[in-house]
């Protein structure tokens, strides 16, 4: 599994909601093996409307399912990395197109 936060936060939510894999991939109307896929390869190419449906489903804001923050600001820790920062920024320009809709 690859390390990353969606990942961690899923797992979170699915625990604490007694959620599996397949009953999340029911619950967004996506194959199992869709769900399957972002543990054996990642989550770089999840949509835009699959994150609002987790964010909906979960009653949580998608930078926090994605960051695991409420805000938009990020730490120096997670920009630390110029592959990280270039990606963080096109969440949070994401983000912010959302919000403003």
């Amino acid at each position: 599994m690859k390390n990353n936060n969606i990942l961690n936060n899923l797992e979170y939510l699915m625990a604490k909601n007694n959620l599996t894999k397949s009953s999340l991939a029911k619950l967004l109307e996506l194959s199992n093996s869709t769900v399957y896929s972002w543990w054996s390869r990642g989550t770089d190419n999840i949509s835009i409307s699959t994150l609002i449906k987790l964010s909906r489903l979960f009653n949580t804001t998608m930078d926090r399912l994605v960051l695991g923050s409420e805000s938009l600001e990020i730490s120096e820790e997670l920009t630390s990395n110029s592959k990280d920062t270039e990606a963080i920024n096109e969440i949070k320009n994401l983000l912010k197109k959302y919000y403003e809709e």
